[in-house]
């Protein structure tokens, strides 16, 4: 029996082709109709009805898009000599016969449970394990319902399908198997993640960590969340060091010097010791020569850093030359940066506290001129929310979305990598996921990290190897780079577990204003 007639009017376009010979359960090669050809578009959605599929009140149709639209014409065949070769004025519309074939690429069998009066009791989406038979009509999708039925669920909506209007809910807990967003640049990333971002914050606290200051930062201000000045939060010892001999550009030989000056003036700062003797001897169990035993005052400031700095090297049995060069090279450090050690107030606990408390915070990296000392916060961030886990033991919902992964997440960025591997690895079960933005998939993000993101947003791709290398951890179909290459501003493919078709739909990003989310 076929599609009831009121039903097929409602859910269905226009008739715009029929199956041809050679169908599978994955692809069909379509004929399209003459009067539709010149409006057929790549990733246009169609359904495809065979009468094999319907009877009772079970009606099976399959669902898919246009894929690979050719155009052919028999008289104007490749290597064969046409009338036009010799005289080029005898050729005009009326003596061709042009027509136009396509695949259709199907995401799965769409059945829709219809009572006695026509109206829809339900529907589902099984995967594509149908080939239909040759001579099946086939239907232009131009609207929403047909998907609303069989695909519609609870979700987060970010964008919609640009020739039917269908916007794919992203089902909530897919975001814990962490999220992937790629493309060039100029693509509109940063607008996607912000949209991400407070759709996600219905359901998470979200932190995102703005590398440029740019991006999200200014759009938070304006919408009213915290803003926190990245160049304002305290940095663990170590990294304050690895900042220090980055800037000096000291050899190897002499860095030890630096670090253990950095612990022991820290030290006096903050009150555990009283002077670098005092440190020496409770970090080393002694210290050869003593420089002084008296209690004394120090700041992050230049001046006061190179004398701990030279009071250290001295109780280590540094040698003269020795103390002479440390000390020229800490010169070499510009006052400001000493002056900022000593001015950071905000502990990465408070990042998270106001993360729970106002759902969305963003931490503006941008300020923060080194790169050691960038990563670092996201690595203290990230401990410290593992530390609420440890204490709580149950999950805290809460996502951190870095942007410009290429510089926190890439195979030598220590200390972030680590600790958001760690996140990738084993967060999903605490409800601590991971959004990692960047232009590049292989290259730019850690293999750990990439094998465990379970949603992928990617349009054109900065290198052609990354689409090959994406197709190795997910499904992406027939997808090309000739499909990438097609795409426009704030198109993306969503593919992976929050896609509710399986396969990758194209969706097109919904407005997001300069000073929105």
């Amino acid at each position: 029996m076929p599609l009831p007639p009121g039903l097929q009017k409602r859910l269905l376009g226009e008739e715009i082709g029929v199956v041809l010979s050679g169908a599978s359960s994955l692809t069909a090669p379509v004929a399209l109709h003459r009067g539709f050809a010149g409006r057929a578009r790549e990733e246009m959605m169609v359904a495809v009805v065979d009468d094999a599929l319907q009877g009772g009140s079970l009606y099976g149709l399959l669902l898919g898009k246009l894929r690979f639209i050719t155009r052919y014409e028999p008289f104007l065949r490749r290597g064969l000599p046409n009338i036009y070769v010799y005289e080029p004025t005898s050729l005009d519309s009326d003596i061709l016969s042009p027509f136009t074939n396509a695949y259709v690429e199907f995401y799965g069998v769409a059945w829709l449970e219809v009572d006695d009066g026509n109206n829809v009791r339900g529907g589902r989406l099984e995967p594509p394990n149908y080939a239909p038979h040759p001579g099946s009509r086939v239907y232009l999708l131009d609207r929403p319902d047909l998907l609303e039925l069989v695909a519609s669920r609870s979700g987060l909506r970010v964008g919609r399908h640009p020739y039917t209007g269908w916007e794919p809910p992203i089902d909530p807990e897919a975001l814990r198997m962490h999220v992937g967003v790629f493309g060039a640049t100029g693509m509109g990333k940063s607008r996607l993640v912000r949209r991400l971002a407070r759709e996600a914050s219905r359901h998470y606290s979200v932190i995102i960590f703005d590398h440029s200051g740019v991006d999200y930062a200014p759009a938070a201000r304006a919408q009213g969340y915290p803003v926190i000045d990245g160049s304002r939060v305290r940095l663990d010892e170590a990294t304050i060091a690895e900042v220090l001999v980055e800037l000096m550009d000291i050899p190897s030989s002499l860095e030890d010097y630096v670090y253990a000056a950095v612990h022991c003036h820290q030290g006096i700062i903050r009150g555990r010791y009283s002077n670098v003797s005092e440190c020496l001897t409770s970090t080393l169990g002694g210290a050869k020569r003593f420089y002084s035993a008296k209690r004394q005052q120090r700041r992050w400031t230049k001046h006061d850093f190179v004398e701990t700095l030279v009071e250290t090297a001295q109780a280590l049995n540094a040698r003269g030359p020795t103390l002479v060069k440390l000390r020229l090279y800490a010169e070499r450090v510009p006052d400001h940066v000493y002056l900022s050690f000593g001015a950071r107030t905000v502990d990465p606990a408070d990042i998270v506290a106001e993360a729970l408390r106002s759902r969305i915070v963003v931490v503006d990296l941008g300020g923060e001129e080194e790169i050691a000392a960038k990563r670092a916060i996201i690595a203290q961030v990230v401990d410290e929310i593992w530390g609420v886990i440890h204490e709580l033991r149950e999950p805290v919902d809460i996502a951190v979305f870095v942007d410009e992964a290429q510089h926190y997440a890439c195979e030598y960025c220590r200390p972030s990598n680590t600790r958001l591997e760690k996140v990738a690895r084993e967060g999903r079960k605490w409800g601590f996921w991971l959004l990692v933005a960047s232009q590049r998939f292989s290259r730019d993000i850690r293999p750990g990290i990439r094998a465990n993101l379970g949603t992928i947003f990617f349009s054109r791709l900065q290198a052609a190897t990354d689409l090959n290398e994406l197709a190795g951890y997910m499904d992406l179909g027939n997808l090309n780079q000739a499909s990438l290459a097609m795409l426009a501003r704030r198109q993306f493919y969503l593919a992976g577990l929050g896609n509710p078709l399986g396969k990758p739909v194209l969706i097109e990003v919904s407005h997001v204003p300069d000073n929105g989310f």
